[in-house]
């Protein structure tokens, strides 16, 4: 990390001209002295876990529930299922999820090879964070 300060300032730069800031971390969210968790939890903003879900079921909950409890003062805001590769698959990830969990989208993604894959995004309301704030509720997937 470059150090909290000069993080806090990027960040305020560009939120001066933006809508929607995106932070992408490296390694994992809690890997590292100075990590991904720890940056935003330093600078209070919320996070969002991309899990690949290719070859998992029920085990996504699990991973989910795991990156969502694991610091409770960090400010969890949901997580991004990627490589959902039917309705069914989404289903059955969206599952064991429920009811503490809500399905914001699954929207059609196109793999380069033009094979069709799905993206599932799964959103968990919490008082300390909200993602993404202008979406209004869709109906359920």
């Amino acid at each position: 990390m470059m150090g909290e300060s000069h993080c806090r300032e990027l960040l305020y730069r560009a939120a001066a001209t933006a809508d929607l800031i995106l932070i992408e971390g490296v390694m994992g969210l809690f890997d590292g002295d100075s990590s991904s968790a720890d940056l935003a939890q330093a600078l209070g903003v919320p996070v969002a876990a991309v899990i690949d879900a290719q070859g998992m079921a029920q085990t996504f909950a699990a991973v989910a529930h795991g990156l969502a409890t694991y610091r409770p003062e960090l400010a969890f805001a949901g997580v991004i299922a990627n490589k959902v590769g039917s309705a069914g698959h989404a289903k059955l990830l969206q599952e064991p999820c429920r009811p503490t969990w809500r399905c914001w989208r699954r929207l059609p993604a196109t793999k380069p090879s033009g094979c069709r894959r799905a993206i599932w995004v799964c959103c968990k309301p919490t008082k300390s964070a909200t993602f993404p704030p202008a979406w209004p509720a869709p109906p359920s997937c």
